[in-house]
């Protein structure tokens, strides 16, 4: 992945004054990810991480937003976007949703390194996800649904490049 949307400096500093954050010392993007860009905010009241949804727009996250509240209201550990001194959870930047987060400090593990222990701590903790879920009410649309896979296809159909042509008439067919 990339760093699709670059944020400038006065929105940082208006960033840094609306969530009381001090002066932000450094913003760097991180490479990775599979659909946002992602920052790693270093301010004087601590590192933050910044994220811009490139896909969601203001009612997926809203409803993003109410799952992530529902699910840490029953002790399920996940991260929740903070407040501004507005209340405001996210705001607006180039037409894209801005959250930020307190940091959490990890590294991404190779699934080939990992040991049983920590695979059972995953499955658990999938289990718990998965048995709070089921109480969760309100439904959000699965983006990896056939329709939504669908309408992006037709979407980008037809500015795919002329070595694509025999695989487009396998998945039209499909």
């Amino acid at each position: 992945m990339a760093v699709y949307t670059e944020l400038s400096k006065p929105f940082l500093k208006e960033l840094a004054d609306d969530y009381g954050l001090g002066r932000v010392t450094s913003a760097i993007g991180i490479p990775e990810g599979s659909v946002n860009t992602n920052y790693v905010l270093e301010a004087a009241k601590g590192k933050f991480l910044l994220r811009v949804d490139e896909v969601k727009g203001e009612n997926e996250l809203k409803r993003e937003i109410d799952l992530l509240s529902f699910l840490r209201k029953h002790a399920f550990p996940c991260p929740h976007p903070m407040q501004d001194r507005m209340g405001r959870f996210y705001r607006n930047f180039n037409n894209r949703c801005v959250s930020l987060f307190k940091y959490q400090e990890g590294k991404v593990l190779a699934p080939a390194r990992m040991k049983p222990s920590q695979l059972e701590t995953i499955g658990h903790a999938l289990g718990d996800l998965h048995v709070i879920g089921k109480a969760y009410k309100k439904g959000i649309d699965n983006r990896f649904s056939f329709e939504r896979i669908a309408d992006l296809y037709l979407t980008v159909r037809n500015r795919l490049p002329n070595y694509f042509r025999k695989i487009c008439r396998t998945l039209d067919d499909e």
